[in-house]
């Protein structure tokens, strides 16, 4: 120590956290904390640096310190020529090469263990983004599509973190359509079967009756002869409209699209319903503008989707019902109101009136009552296949009141 001072260095005691906690020999600058970045670069002895610097770890601490040597520059070089000029003696001529030793290899070990600290913190910000990326996979793949995950890292672990997210909900949004699509389906065949079960088992019943020879009365006769054509129809009407609504559902059924006057059309459909209008003993309200308002959609569907709404109106509602045919223009398309002062619709049907086989009065059970519970379907998906919108909407005048949105191009 004596040597060192002599020749104007001095030692300092460092904390973990690089702070000078003590020296020993005449301080030559008042520095009284490092950063690690600062000490790697005054370990590196540039030529044009002040002191010469060399540090070695402490073991005895836990957490470790540090002896940090500082010595004047230009000793250093004079040390090149002491074994001709001693200026120490003998205890202390060897008192350098000993600490020069000690200092290089700690400086060596203290590089080392930054490196061992740096590699484990970078590892540990990797990992633990990893780790959750991989547990929100592994819940995916055991079909838990609710599955999010939120990652605090890195700018790209984020982004792999908001894509994951959107990958579940999608998959999550998928597998929600699937299972439904196989509900409406399997429901789908069991209203099938029992619409076609009941006119079928009365066809069967009658013409056994005929064929058995047990109905002798000709007026009888002819009553369930016309009763088995009448379902025979009713057979042949629901197993059409439903290989109509799988059409629609199928790309390869393309309608007839172009653009038309809406109010001529809307007059012409409520034209040809008047007759049952008149004779249910309703009351009909217009509100048809005269100007021209065009839209593109296919003339026979448009006819369908009007008659269809207004049949219902008919079948369901009471007479001294007030009907409401209203058509209004809005910047991107053009609406048609139909409505009715009637009963209205249960709330329990609301939502899901145009499913296929669902009837207004939930009569499906009785004989000759409902009809075949697929107009409302039908109509809904024409109108999406023209690229407009079939709902059933609220209205304070109304008590039913279902608006056909058209675009206009």
């Amino acid at each position: 120590m004596g040597w060192l001072e002599k020749h104007g260095g001095w030692l300092e005691e460092l904390d973990d956290g690089f702070r000078v906690i003590g020296s020993k020999g005449k301080k030559g600058d008042d520095k009284t904390f490092y950063t690690r970045d600062e000490l790697f670069a005054l370990l590196e002895n540039g030529e044009k640096q002040s002191y010469y610097y060399s540090i070695a770890a402490m073991d005895s601490y836990s957490p470790p310190h540090y002896l940090l040597m500082k010595l004047p520059r230009e000793q250093v070089s004079i040390q090149k020529n002491m074994a001709s000029h001693p200026l120490l003696d003998e205890e202390d001529r060897t008192f350098p090469l000993y600490r020069v030793k000690i200092f290089f290899y700690g400086s060596i070990a203290a590089i080392l263990f930054f490196i061992f600290l740096y590699s484990y913190w970078v590892a540990r910000r990797i990992k633990k983004p990893l780790d959750t990326v991989a547990a929100g996979l592994k819940r995916m793949t055991h079909g838990d599509y609710s599955t999010r995950i939120d990652v605090h890292a890195e700018k790209e672990f984020k982004q792999i973190s908001d894509t994951f997210n959107y990958m579940a909900s999608v998959i999550e949004s998928s597998a929600e359509e699937k299972r439904l699509l196989e509900e409406s389906k399997e429901r789908l065949i069991i209203d099938l079967s029992h619409d076609l079960k009941t006119p079928i088992t009365s066809i069967q019943g009658f013409s056994q009756a005929l064929m058995e020879g047990k109905v002798e009365d000709s007026d009888r006769q002819n009553r369930y002869l016309n009763y088995i054509y009448n379902k025979s129809n009713q057979v042949t009407a629901l197993i059409e409209s439903m290989l109509e609504l799988l059409k629609l559902n199928s790309p390869d059924h393309p309608l007839k699209l172009a653009k038309h006057d809406v109010g001529d059309f809307l007059r012409e459909s409520v034209a040809e319903m008047y007759g049952d209008i008149e004779r249910n003993g309703f009351e009909l309200w217009m509100d048809i503008p005269d100007r021209t308002m065009t839209a593109v959609f296919d003339a026979e569907a448009f006819s369908r989707i009007i008659a269809n709404l207004l049949a219902n109106a008919l079948k369901y509602n009471p007479p001294g019902t007030r009907l409401r045919i209203a058509l209004k223009e809005e910047e991107a398309f053009v609406r048609i109101e139909i409505g009715d002062s009637g009963i209205g619709i249960p709330e329990q049907l609301k939502s899901k009136l145009f499913d296929p086989f669902v009837r207004g009065d939930e009569s499906r059970s009785r004989e000759g009552e409902g009809g075949l519970g697929l107009g409302l379907s039908i109509a809904k998906k024409l109108a999406e296949k023209m690229g407009g919108t079939l709902t059933l909407s609220e209205s304070a005048e109304d008590a039913t009141l279902f608006v056909i949105s058209l675009t206009k191009k």
